[in-house]
């Protein structure tokens, strides 16, 4: 039995030197380690001109919850032309050994779909189209069209055909309405008694939509579905998604309204028996009753908007010293109850840092008015990625996770939480995207061992630059070592003092 694997999405570009040209795409159903392919490669400009190269080979890179697939000796003038231009789709075909792909339970059923892979089965070979979350997602019905373009056709032919061409043009490169370029299924569609509106953000393991109920505004994340291992039943597979899902849902609920600066959960819509039905392939279960969460709708989005969009107006304002440690108060509070209630969020980041409303400030000195108003309100979002302390760990932000945390067997502590709010608080402070070194943040280095230390190298170089108390504050909440960071207690403290 062969497996064909197409894979579709923008090109992008490592930093220098590093130039190799590269596609990133999450690890369901492509669980493979380092490794090289030999590939088919494709490659469409945004004038719709397509480059081809046979028998070219691609470098798959593991990282946590994704595969960079490096496309390697490639010729220099379509190198050159990748620089040049700000847009490109590749396509790269591989035909892959069985036992190198996470099929699992998948192949009782002839077609599987969870938003970023399509699986198909053809005369007992299988066909898995995977494309990246930089072209957006598309629906099933677009996706099967797709596939069967890349199943049937020579790239020659593709390249001479006007309706695959208009497919690229509208999905993967062209803006078009939303419903079209986000390929969002469940847009407009009423679920669990919600009408989803639109999406508002997605992570690997889910994605988050802005819903309407009885003329209130809430959002639902939902839950994608991947089965984790080829070895377990579609049974053990779904009470895993179950459990993932389920447990402690009572508890989070209850955190949640435990601080002010928590986003609120309102419900949990979670089916063993449906759950069990989508891994044997019902789809349609899945885009009726897919497993999911309510929380409170936060309007302000997140602190990295405003950051972004008036940065030099903020970070050389004499103020933003005190939004910085108002913001980190009130993170501060909310991550105090997760962790008397004996939690540890584990995904503590700019991007979870979220305002209760929207806010047209130009000056440091008015957001920070609005804040200590209480006008404006910072609450910690993403509570679903919470575990119990001493439980093990399976994602992380490489940005901002502390390096521990990226070991394998390293169990969920508040100091983790600690360190990621420092990280958080120094990327807003000083207005970057992104705490971690780029050898860390972009997962380039293979071992934990590596990892923290070439952390103890960056700490170190940013120590020895920190001029104020508030910079080397920030910087000993990230300290190398666990035991060296102050407790959230203590944080909570010292960042009052930063306000006087």
């Amino acid at each position: 039995m062969a497996i064909y694997v197409y894979i579709v999405g923008k090109v992008q570009l490592s930093n220098p030197p590093l130039l190799t040209p590269y596609v990133q795409i999450t690890t369901d159903h492509f669980d493979v380690n380092n490794k090289y392919l030999q590939c088919e490669l494709m490659l469409i400009n945004e004038k719709l001109n397509v480059e081809i190269t046979f028998f070219t080979t691609c470098l798959t890179i593991r990282e946590t919850d994704s595969v960079r697939v490096l496309i390697k000796e490639l010729d220099p003038e379509i190198t050159s032309k990748l620089l040049s231009q700000a847009t490109f789709v590749a396509i790269i075909r591989s035909l892959v050994i069985t036992n190198e792909l996470n099929l699992s339970d998948v192949r009782q059923s002839l077609v599987y779909f969870n938003n970023n892979t399509l699986i198909y089965n053809y005369n007992d070979n299988y066909h898995i189209l995977k494309y990246s979350n930089s072209i957006g997602q598309i629906d099933l019905q677009t996706a099967i069209k797709l596939l069967n373009y890349l199943m049937t056709n020579s790239s020659y032919e593709l390249s001479k055909n006007t309706e695959f061409l208009n497919i690229i043009q509208t999905l993967f490169i062209g803006q078009t309405s939303p419903s079209t370029t986000q390929g969002n299924v469940w847009i407009g569609r009423t679920i669990y008694g919600y009408k989803l509106l639109e999406k508002i953000g997605e992570g690997g393991n889910s994605t988050v939509y802005k819903v309407e109920y009885k003329n209130s505004l809430y959002a639902m994340k939902i839950y994608k579905i991947s089965p984790p291992s080829p070895t377990q039943s579609i049974t053990v597979q779904a009470i895993r998604m179950y459990k993932d899902v389920y447990d402690e849902s009572s508890n989070l609920i209850a955190l949640s309204n435990k601080s002010k600066n928590l986003v609120k959960i309102f419900a949990i819509y979670v089916d063993l028996s449906r759950i069990r039905m989508i891994y044997a392939g019902d789809l349609t279960v899945y885009l009726d009753y897919p497993p999911a969460i309510i929380m409170e709708y936060m309007e302000g989005g997140d602190i990295w908007q405003i950051v972004k969009d008036h940065k030099d107006q903020l970070i050389y304002s004499t103020h933003w010293e005190k939004v910085v440690a108002k913001i980190g108060l009130e993170i501060a509070n909310a991550l105090e109850v997760i962790h008397n209630n004996g939690y540890v969020h584990l995904d503590v980041k700019p991007s979870n840092f979220l305002l209760s409303k929207k806010v047209n400030v130009n000056t440091a000195e008015e957001l920070l008015n609005l804040l200590n108003s209480d006008q404006l309100v910072v609450k910690l979002g993403d509570l679903g990625s919470a575990k119990r302390i001493g439980e093990s760990i399976l994602q992380l932000t490489p940005e901002y996770a502390p390096p521990e945390q990226f070991d394998v067997t390293s169990k969920a502590d508040p100091s983790m939480d600690v360190f990621s709010l420092g990280a958080s608080l120094y990327a807003i402070y000083k207005g970057i995207k992104g705490f971690n070194p780029t050898l860390i943040s972009t997962l380039n280095l293979q071992t934990s061992v590596d990892i923290r230390k070439e952390y103890e190298r960056y700490y170190q170089e940013l120590l020895n630059k920190a001029t104020s108390p508030f910079e080397k504050y920030l910087l000993k909440m990230t300290s190398p070592n666990p035991k060296d960071r102050p407790t959230i207690d203590n944080v909570k403290n010292e960042l009052t003092k930063f306000l006087i």
